[in-house]
């Protein structure tokens, strides 16, 4: 530490007149603490939420804003291409990639079902409101002004009940 008027690059101003050194992966950083990193260093990237540095490519739960710069994706992503809710393109190991919006959510919400062997939510028929976790045509609760109605189709030479809206 030592006197000065302005703090080098890497340094910062600790108290007044003295400067002290940044972290290491920091190219520049603020008077707040030598962790908070302005900027980096050409081999890194900045992460802009909580201003520290990172080795390229932007790690998980993290998108690209820029050549330099990473943030973070919304909540239970793995993977997004920005930091709206509705980009997701992986999940978390603990939630549901939702496949028509993109959102991921620790359990499939009403209105959706999970698909056999994934850990993607389709939705439901365009009809239902709630569909049985078996099928997504088959309707547990009905859009307004519609009504639960059962009808027969054969499948393999099979009676199966379908229960439409």
């Amino acid at each position: 530490m030592r006197c000065v008027t302005a703090c080098e690059e890497g340094t910062f101003e600790s108290m007044p007149g003295i400067c002290s050194s940044c972290f290491s992966s920091c190219k520049s950083c603020d008077r707040f603490g030598s962790r908070a990193c302005l900027s980096c260093p050409p081999d890194r990237l900045h992460l802009k939420s909580v201003g520290s540095c990172v080795l390229a490519p932007c790690p998980d739960r993290t998108f690209m804003i820029s050549q330099t710069e990473c943030d973070y994706c919304a909540p239970h992503c793995k993977k997004c291409s920005d930091k709206t809710v509705a980009s997701c393109t992986e999940c978390l190991d603990t939630a549901f990639l939702h496949l028509d919006t993109n959102i991921c959510h620790p359990f499939c919400l009403q209105g959706y079902i999970l698909r056999d062997g994934t850990k993607i939510c389709e939705p439901c028929h365009h009809s239902c409101v709630d569909c049985s976790n078996t099928n997504y045509d088959a309707c547990v609760i009905c859009k307004e002004n519609s009504t639960l109605k059962d009808y027969v189709i054969t499948v393999n030479g099979s009676n199966v009940t379908k229960t439409i809206c």
